[in-house]
């Protein structure tokens, strides 16, 4: 009877020690769990800053892919081109819009698509409501594969090239005016 008195006190003794190892480990996963539901919130908040970012930049951006399929536009890409973003995803951005030198917008799209390397150029289009935009379009290769898709920034100069054509138009009109004699 002693023995197993004893018996039964080791298996008690056994069974507390496990007890308090699971409650130890029980709050162990709590407080990882606490840990790990913060930096879930964190990176909710940090993604949600990033789209806010990335949709109401003031330059447009896009994804396309090696064809010039837009696979994401953010909100100033969509208002610059005047269509619903929903409207453009899968769609080839040179049938969006009128390029005025579609080649210049193939070798942009070819050389950072198929050789991976950043590429920009001024590009002139026209959007279906016959606005016409220039853009410096910087686009850079999305990964490694190739042909890959790209990420392409248009920054509106619209403003500054119309200005420039505006003060050579001036200039060439001044420097034909000098030529015209003036009566004494």
């Amino acid at each position: 009877q002693h023995h197993d008195l004893t018996s039964m006190r080791s298996a008690l003794t056994q069974t507390e020690r496990l007890v308090h190892e699971l409650w130890v480990h029980q709050i162990e996963l709590e407080i990882q769990n606490r840990a790990l539901s913060d930096a879930q919130e964190q990176l909710e908040a940090s993604r949600e800053r990033y789209v806010e970012l990335f949709d109401f930049a003031p330059v447009a951006y896009l994804t396309l892919e090696a064809d010039g399929r837009i696979v994401e536009a953010n909100l100033t890409a969509a208002r610059m081109v005047g269509q619903d973003r929903s409207f453009l995803h899968g769609r080839r951005l040179q049938t969006v819009v009128g390029m005025v030198d579609p080649l210049a917008f193939r070798s942009l799209l070819r050389a950072t698509a198929e050789q991976g390397t950043p590429s920009s150029a001024e590009l002139t289009f026209r959007t279906p409501s016959q606005q016409t935009y220039v853009v410096e379009a910087v686009a850079i290769p999305v990964h490694r594969s190739r042909p890959g898709p790209v990420r392409m920034a248009m920054h509106d100069i619209t403003a500054r090239a119309t200005a420039e054509q505006n003060f050579h138009f001036l200039s060439q009109a001044g420097a034909r005016l000098n030529r015209i004699p003036l009566e004494s």
